[in-house]
């Protein structure tokens, strides 16, 4: 879908995932650099009473304000501690 917008209200194209769920997820990218904008969740079924919210609604939105990489290590907030989980 083109010329879509995130909750920001920049221009993107939209990949969509609905999979039957009573939500829908879209990607909004951008489309001259690929880069990712935001998601956002639209209700697209019956949900429980007390949300509130109809068919159509948006549900929730993430807004990508900075993108890119580096070579810093991920340092935890103070106060929060590592857990470490094992897998089979």
């Amino acid at each position: 879908m083109d010329k879509a917008k995130d909750a920001a209200g920049r221009s993107g194209t939209i990949v969509r995932r609905a999979d039957g769920d009573p939500r829908e997820w879209w990607l909004v990218i951008d489309r001259s650099s690929g880069d990712l904008l935001g998601t956002i969740t639209l209700v697209a079924g019956p949900q429980r009473p007390i949300t509130g919210l109809n068919v159509g609604d948006m549900a929730a939105a993430e807004v990508v304000r900075k993108l890119g990489w580096t070579d810093d290590r991920p340092r935890l907030p103070e106060r929060c501690t590592q857990q470490v989980r094992k897998t089979l």
